[in-house]
């Protein structure tokens, strides 16, 4: 929406015309323009689409600019013949010819004449033929009319008869300014947000460029760790690297978005543009394919350059965790972004983070931990994700890794052996998955609550 104040002011006609044509042309490529204008000319005020009229705050008239005569003529007013039409409804505001301004508000709720320019003239329809009554109307105004004359003066209007084929504008009830429905609102701030992400290279084409960079340089880090006995330690390692890079890039951006984009959307909603939900639904999906599509970026390119097991299945379930993995961490972002500010926020973030980081099960062993420390790690989704990347590398009888010639013993040939050693039980990929799953529909309500409630505040 643009809204322009007094978009005429300064300008001499010509300059005057050029810009409301622009602005014109602006709103026929559906752009909502919205603009406040002192005295128009006649020329100019008949090319807005929608005037609005307030006088004492209330709306005397809400309508097409070509409704003006016949909406003044509805209420008694009738406009000179050759009088801008704008200058008289201000005149009349200004209770120049008496005060007006409680008829006129009554007048103005009447939704009819916010359509285009009707037949002001047509009082009923009968099968199919609109009668016209006779009307009064003053003679053509003119600088040396006697006003006593002119006052006084009526002239009676033959009755016309006209089919409903022949009106302007089809005179249906029905065919009035309707609120978009929830849907509409939706799919509309679905394209907002998909332009935002467009025009904002930093989210699309910096991010992706980042993310094929640094999973090529952990790729070439950890080279052959997924298939050389010697390094699976490192292999494992590099689990917890994917899973604090996808982390980390996805929870941050969230943090520092959600509060500059609140003041936005408080507007909007106080406005009643949309509901919250709507608005939060909208920022999911359109936010989602957009971290699933980078999470399936990263993933490919790690499973590759590292070696991982040359099997479709497998591939499936570790870029599956890395996805589950990605959209937490933006459901967290989402939370902290809506629950505190941008320090705040960033400060927590980072600490929540090495805490599930070290709750993971990689740093100190699960049958290393206290049981009231065991008892915390199941809040990790770290643990989780890290748990089922190891089952993707390690389970489901997996062959042997391959043990180098010019090593003498590989400890790590069996893949059930670092499963054991992790405390890792076999078999308990779903699980994780699922628990997952719960993590993100649990912060994403978390989130959404979070939202309402900054929001009310406000």
């Amino acid at each position: 929406m643009r809204l322009a104040t007094s978009s005429d002011s300064g300008l001499d006609s010509s300059s005057s015309l050029y810009t409301i044509k622009l602005l014109q042309g602006l709103a026929r490529e559906g752009r909502t323009i919205v603009c406040t204008i002192h005295q128009p000319s006649a020329t100019v005020y008949e090319m807005f689409d929608h005037v609005y009229v307030l006088a004492e705050g209330h709306c005397v008239y809400q309508g097409s600019a070509l409704n003006t005569v016949p909406y003044l003529r509805s209420v008694g007013l009738h406009c000179p013949a050759y009088h801008n039409a704008a200058d008289y409804l201000l005149e009349v505001t200004n209770k120049e010819y008496g005060n007006f301004t409680k008829a006129l508000a009554k007048a103005a709720t009447d939704p009819s004449w916010r359509l285009g320019p009707l037949v002001p003239v047509v009082d009923r329809l009968a099968g199919g033929v609109a009668v016209a009554t006779s009307l009064v109307c003053p003679p053509a105004y003119d600088s040396n009319h006697n006003d006593a004359i002119y006052q006084g003066h009526r002239k009676e209007v033959e009755p016309l008869t006209v089919t409903v084929e022949q009106l302007p504008v089809k005179m249906d009830q029905q065919h009035q300014q309707r609120r978009p429905s929830e849907f509409a609102k939706l799919l509309i701030l679905m394209k907002r947000s998909n332009i935002q992400l467009y025009r904002d290279w930093t989210v699309t084409h910096l991010k992706l460029f980042v993310h094929i960079v640094c999973a090529i340089v952990i790729g070439l880090l950890f080279g052959d760790s997924g298939i050389n006995a010697t390094k699976s330690i490192s292999n494992v390692a590099s689990f917890l690297v994917h899973i604090l890079y996808l982390w980390y890039t996805t929870l941050m951006p969230g943090v520092l978005k959600y509060p500059y984009e609140m003041n936005i959307l408080k507007k909007e909603s106080f406005n009643r543009w949309y509901k919250i939900r709507t608005y939060f639904v909208a920022s999911m999906l359109t936010s989602l394919p957009v971290q699933i599509f980078f999470s399936i970026v990263y993933a490919s390119i790690v499973y590759a350059m590292t070696y991982q097991p040359c099997e479709l299945e497998r591939y499936l379930m570790f870029t599956a965790v890395l996805v589950l993995n990605t959209i937490v961490a933006d459901g967290f972002g989402l939370f902290l972004g809506t629950f505190l500010n941008e320090i705040n926020g960033t400060f927590i973030g980072a600490i929540m983070t090495c805490f599930m980081f070290v709750f993971c099960g990689f740093l100190i062993m699960f049958s290393h931990m206290s049981d009231a420390m065991r008892g915390i790690s199941y809040l990790s989704s770290h643990r989780y994700s890290f748990e089922a990347l190891v089952l993707t590398a390690y389970d489901d009888s997996r062959t042997d890794l391959v043990c180098p010639k010019d090593e003498m013993y590989c400890h790590y040939v069996k893949a059930n052996t670092i499963l054991r050693e992790l405390g890792v039980v076999s078999g308990n990929y779903l699980f994780n998955v699922v628990t997952l799953v719960v993590h993100f529909v649990a912060i994403k309500v978390v989130g959404f609550w979070t939202l309402k409630r900054k929001l009310r505040m406000g």
